[in-house]
């Protein structure tokens, strides 16, 4: 059955009352709501709404209960454009209480398109790439 929606959303929407046989209202969270309109509006302007790099001033991490520095590494369309550390040894662009698990990582740097941050463990195991950080 094809029909056409309006909205990403509402086609999602339909999709879970058929699949599911539940109320659609519920079946997202808000960040998948906040996709779903960034897509909309991406397609309504045939293109992403910033065509130039963003600069990204910093990232700030809450209540994580580890002792040593997590390594943020941040990626875009180019590739890694911020790592907090060199091998195990993490830079002077973070800081980090142990006690709280609060830092702050000053990134100041340009990200173009589509971003991630990535988040691991840090100490020994900052230079580890596997799936187990």
């Amino acid at each position: 059955y094809i029909v056409p929606f309006k909205t990403s959303s509402s086609a999602y929407d339909f999709y879970c009352s058929k699949r599911l046989k539940g109320d659609p209202s519920h079946s997202l969270a808000p960040s998948y709501r906040t996709l779903f309109e960034n897509v909309d509006h991406t397609v309504d302007n045939n293109g992403y709404l910033n065509k130039l790099p963003l600069h990204l001033k910093s990232v700030t991490l809450a209540g994580f209960p580890v002792e040593d520095v997590p390594c943020i590494e941040i990626c875009d369309v180019r590739g890694v454009v911020f790592s907090s550390h060199i091998g195990c040894k993490h830079t002077n662009m973070c800081t980090w209480n142990g006690d709280f698990g609060d830092g702050f990582y000053r990134v100041s740097q340009p990200v173009l398109g589509d971003f991630s941050v990535i988040c691991r463990f840090g100490g020994d195991l900052a230079a580890t790439k596997d799936k187990t950080t």
